[in-house]
């Protein structure tokens, strides 16, 4: 799908509507309908109404579909919490099992493309919060007695 498409898709949600997006994009509803018409070449998005529009409408495939063919992964980096929880490793290694199951499985053509990727991406996700967790921490320190 080309990237027309996807901000068709995502002016066209229905929440917010495209007046409503209009309003907080600071642009005539007029403009948004012709600015994401996939049938219109000549009339292009304005590059400074992308991120507003993906806040606006908490829709990132216009994101995800620029990074995928830039070549690159995107993955969002999990929210703050207040509170602080204990990290499952044994979650994170059952879901590296199972997603290097799945690619086994590929290989031996019982899995699909489409699942194996789904696999794939749920690790990557989750390793990215294992990431952020990380970045957001202290190394732990022990102290023995002698």
């Amino acid at each position: 799908m080309e990237l027309k498409r996807y901000i068709y898709s995502t002016v066209h949600r229905g929440r917010p509507t495209v007046e409503e997006l209009a309003d907080g994009l600071g642009c005539s509803s007029s403009l948004l309908y012709r600015c994401a018409n996939p049938n219109d070449p000549a009339a292009r998005f304005p590059l400074e109404k992308l991120l507003p529009l993906m806040r606006l409408t908490k829709d990132y495939s216009i994101l995800r579909h620029i990074a995928a063919r830039a070549g690159f992964a995107l993955f969002r980096i999990p929210p703050k919490r207040k509170t602080r929880t204990i990290f499952g490793l044994t979650e994170f290694q059952a879901l590296f099992a199972k997603t290097f199951q799945c690619l086994l499985n590929f290989v031996a053509h019982k899995a699909t493309k489409e699942e194996v990727l789904e696999e794939v991406d749920k690790l990557l996700s989750r390793t990215v919060e294992v990431r952020h967790a990380v970045a957001k921490s202290e190394q732990l320190s022990f102290e023995f007695e002698e």
